[in-house]
């Protein structure tokens, strides 16, 4: 028998609501998904043992802080836990290696759960280096247990929520995960900025590669004048370690993927070398990498912030000798502008390939 007319009615606002009640959900889902601000105890742990042994790298804010951790735990710097750290740390172990190292390993068990990415083997060594590893982790956790770190990070909660509480605000006053996963047409399964009062300014930038997606997290630390308390610079913040640092995971897959591609065309490096060497940047692989990562930073900039802020970034990596970026930048708003031809990123990859094999036929004239 047919279903009556007011059956069939009934039938299709029921279907009306279910679709109206699932879009509902995935948007609710889409919102929820935010940049976690927070202090991450092993992060503290890693710092504090490389205060103890003096690394060029963490407290050189004059911060009250890094006088309680030093007051606290200057007797275990003698320890075989930090005196080991200290061995690696100087046969080039340092920067980002022992955070990405640590967020490998289960907190506070030291033991192993995620395996290490062929780039990561490659790209940092830890395939070479195997005390970079399961020694370095059980280091960690002798110093966790005999140093009683954890009592420590817990008196000291109510100061790392004042610190987490003045940035999370001007993080959260931007969709900046919708931006960046619809700018790149690619997701990512969490992002996290990790608050550090012992690290430089500068910060890491560590992406770790899991089942469930990358797993993204940018290091900072506060402002060098920090006095007594640490001051992060939230407008530097979301600029530098959120916008760019957060593209990296989206940019650097695709110039390893490409690379080969690229490689012919690394005289183009030798006018600028001298220059990026001096930021950090001492390969034509890394170079390409930021070439990609800056020139959509500041598209992004221009979201965000608006052109002014965009073009005050785009002519500081000028003046700083990314040149390439003056280039480059065009095929990136020819890619936002055409998004129905360019799903994704990587879609305009070909142009940028084209572009580079172009600018090298100058490179011996």
């Amino acid at each position: 028998m047919a279903p009556s007319l007011l059956k069939i009615n009934a039938m299709k606002k029921t279907f009306v609501f279910a679709g109206f009640l699932l879009l509902t959900f995935n948007h609710m889902l889409a919102q929820s998904k935010k940049v976690a601000v927070i202090v991450d105890e092993r992060v503290e742990l890693i710092t504090t043992m490389q205060l103890l042994f003096d690394y060029p790298l963490v407290g050189k804010t004059d911060i009250k802080y890094k006088q309680e951790l030093v007051d606290n735990f200057s007797r275990y710097q003698n320890d075989t836990s930090v005196l080991y750290f200290l061995n690696i740390a100087e046969n080039n172990f340092g920067f980002n290696k022992p955070f990405n190292i640590g967020y490998h390993y289960t907190f506070p068990g030291f033991k192993q759960n995620i395996p290490f990415s062929d780039a990561e083997n490659t790209q940092y060594e830890f395939g070479k280096h195997p005390e970079w590893k399961e020694p370095y982790a059980d280091a960690l956790k002798r110093f966790y247990a005999i140093s009683g770190f954890h009592t420590f990070y817990k008196d000291h909660r109510s100061f790392y929520d004042s610190l987490i509480a003045g940035v999370a605000t001007t993080v959260d006053s931007a969709d900046v995960i919708g931006i960046l996963e619809n700018h790149y047409g690619v997701k990512q399964h969490s992002y996290t900025l990790v608050l550090s009062p012992l690290s430089i300014e500068s910060g890491y930038s560590i992406w770790i590669k899991t089942k469930k997606g990358n797993d993204l997290y940018s290091i900072v630390g506060p402002n060098l004048e920090s006095k007594i308390t640490p001051d992060f610079d939230k407008r530097w913040i979301m600029q530098k370690l959120v916008i760019h640092e957060f593209s990296h995971p989206f940019c650097n897959p695709l110039i390893d993927k490409y690379y080969s591609l690229f490689e012919k065309d690394t005289c183009l490096f030798s006018p600028i070398k001298k220059a990026l060497k001096q930021q950090g940047c001492g390969s034509w692989h890394n170079a390409l990498s930021e070439f990609l990562t800056r020139a959509n930073e500041i598209v992004l900039t221009e979201h965000i912030f608006g052109k002014d802020d965009a073009d005050k970034v785009y002519n500081d990596y000028l003046n700083q000798g990314w040149i390439y970026i003056r280039d480059i930048l065009p095929i990136i708003k020819k890619y936002e502008a055409n998004r129905t031809q360019y799903k994704t990123l990587e879609d305009i990859m070909p142009e940028v390939i084209a572009y580079f094999d172009e600018e090298a036929k100058h490179c011996n004239l």
